[in-house]
């Protein structure tokens, strides 16, 4: 885990500085890649959940499609520097390193709907998905990968979450302000421990 704190939080120094249009491309990249995979998302999904083909595919992988068109679109019609009407700015830039804690149902769902939003604007990520479920988002891993993200900007650890996701919001502290954003699905002994 502290590999891949250290490695997002390096990569956001240069991340954090692409511009809008940039992080579109990315994404279009992403949706190109994760059609061409959606079979492996399905197949996985059946692996992971037991469940059938068709519902693996219509349900679970085409709602990772639908995820990363809605936040393309978001993207899109982001204001990132707004003039309020009492004359205060409000600047929406990236947050830093987020930590991503998913949970065993609806894995990839979970998986897409943390990690794309970071991606899109700007931020890096450690993902630590449910160690029952960790095949969709080690296939996901590779689309991002695939896609041309650079290297850091998105790192996966698997493991158990007393080991692995209780940890997490200890190890970004080093690396503050750039990581302060620790989200997580459900709740479990990693999110009940006090920091969390």
């Amino acid at each position: 885990m502290n590999i891949a704190v250290a490695a997002a939080s390096a990569a956001f120094e240069n991340y954090s500085t692409t511009n809008r249009a940039e992080r579109q491309d990315l994404l279009g990249s992403l949706m190109e890649v994760s059609r061409r995979r959606f079979e492996d998302l399905a197949l996985a999904m059946r692996a992971e959940m037991g469940a059938r083909i068709s519902f693996a595919r219509d349900s679970q992988a085409d709602a990772t499609i639908g995820h990363l068109q809605g936040f393309i679109d978001a993207l899109g019609n982001l204001e990132e520097r707004e003039i309020l009407d009492n004359g205060d700015i409000l600047v929406r830039e990236p947050i830093g390193v987020c930590g991503l804690i998913t949970p065993w149902n609806w894995p990839v769902s979970q998986v897409a709907l943390k990690v794309i939003p970071a991606l899109a604007t700007g931020c890096t990520c450690v993902l630590k998905p449910s160690e029952h479920t960790p095949l969709s988002a080690m296939i996901y891993a590779g689309i991002i990968h695939e896609a041309g993200y650079p290297l850091g900007v998105f790192n996966l650890v698997n493991g158990d979450g007393p080991t692995v996701g209780s940890p997490m919001p200890t190890l970004t502290q080093p690396f503050r302000p750039r990581s302060r954003n620790v989200c997580q699905t459900a709740v479990s002994p990693a999110t009940r421990r006090p920091g969390c």
